[in-house]
């Protein structure tokens, strides 16, 4: 059994296998998973636990409920901003969230294991931002997704600029979906490289990655980690 807690999250549900699978659910589903700043604090220090947990040899993340995320909880993020006549420190302010949210969604790059994430129903914003930085992407027929920032007049820089251009390899259609937030469904997904493959369901779609998980855990851990460590470097 593994020594390292991971059930005191309020925004996430973890659970460990016999077989070293961490199963990490976003857990906000009556705001169908919409990132609040503690959302990103909790799956930052999922990530960082599991790194150094011996037990664990691959990472599984889902959304509990109907949708797999709805984006950033924008009452969330305003609520942490101080009105001030100072546009210096109301901007700095600002910053330092925006370091919360950008460590976040990095943690899953950095993770010393392999990142499984599967998306269904809305992918929007901040899940595509997560989604991005994983190492394996999966999602149900249902699933659509949105690069929404810039239908907010924000720029996608929490994950998304950062890492979806590394995960298709058309340039065309990444300015194409990052400039006007169109909605792009689970068959264009995988048409072009987004996710390795797309169910019939979320059942299906979450036996199908605890299996590959499963499967990931079952080879040599060093073997494992030096492969993603150069993955990672070599893009």
């Amino acid at each position: 059994m593994s020594a390292v807690t991971y059930t005191d999250f309020t925004c996430l549900k973890c659970e460990l296998s016999p077989e070293g699978v961490l199963h990490v659910q976003l857990n906000r589903p009556k705001v169908l998973n919409a990132m609040s700043v503690q959302a990103f604090q909790d799956y930052r220090t999922t990530m960082e636990r599991a790194s150094h947990d011996p037990n664990v040899r691959c990472i599984v993340v889902s959304g509990n409920g109907k949708s797999f995320c709805a984006g950033i909880d924008l009452k969330d993020l305003s609520s942490i901003t101080i009105p001030s006549t100072d546009p210096a420190r109301h901007a700095r302010k600002i910053g330092e969230a925006l370091d919360i949210l950008q460590g976040g969604t990095r943690s899953a790059e950095l993770a010393r294991v392999p990142v499984i994430i599967c998306g269904h129903n809305h992918c929007v914003g901040a899940a595509v931002d997560l989604m991005s930085a994983c190492d394996i992407r999966l999602c149900t027929k249902d699933a659509k997704f949105t690069i929404k920032e810039i239908e907010v007049a924000m720029a996608a820089d929490v994950g998304t600029l950062q890492y979806f251009p590394k995960s298709i390899g058309s340039q065309s259609i990444v300015r194409e979906l990052v400039y006007t937030g169109r909605v792009f469904e689970a068959d264009e997904a995988k048409r072009i490289g987004y996710v390795s493959n797309v169910f019939e369901n979320k059942d299906e779609m979450m036996a199908e990655a605890m299996k590959l998980a499963t499967s990931i855990a079952e080879k040599s851990p060093v073997a494992i980690v030096t492969a993603k460590e150069s993955l990672n470097f070599s893009r």
